[in-house]
């Protein structure tokens, strides 16, 4: 699989943006070695600065179909606090429609709290600010 490099970059207001590029290569030496020579270059074609670069690989194994009339416009929001007690917040795009009543999802059910599950302590996943969570508070269906 094509290893893929996320380019953080900066302006002199100290403020960031990012630009995805998609490497031919499947090893990540190999990607690494071509976005050397991208960024010697870079630098020719842009005031902005490189900040860092991090590098994904694409992992199909656990790729699924979608469910007929899934939606991406349809989603949930799910809130709660973290370990040291900061309010969190992620979304779930596609919500399975079993999932919500009256626009609020349940959060009892056996599919949302396995999900959950994933996010708190000991587990490996972490919300988008390196926390965990200590507890799921409400979810509510998107407008």
């Amino acid at each position: 699989m094509a290893v893929t490099a996320n380019v953080t970059l900066r302006d002199s207001h100290g403020r960031t943006t990012t630009k995805r590029i998609e490497t031919a290569f499947d090893t990540l030496a190999n990607a690494k070695s071509q976005m050397t020579g991208w960024a010697a270059d870079w630098v020719a074609v842009s005031d902005l600065g490189i900040a860092y670069i991090t590098y994904t690989e694409k992992d199909d194994a656990e790729a699924s179909d979608p469910e007929d009339d899934s939606n991406l416009d349809v989603g949930a929001t799910f809130s709660g606090e973290t370990e040291n007690g900061k309010t969190w917040v992620h979304k779930i795009p596609g919500i399975k429609a079993d999932l919500v009543a009256q626009g609020v999802v349940d959060l009892a059910q056996e599919e949302v709290t396995n999900y959950f599950a994933n996010f708190e302590d000991p587990q490996g996943c972490l919300l988008s600010d390196g926390e965990q969570i200590a507890t799921l508070v409400r979810g509510t269906l998107d407008r």
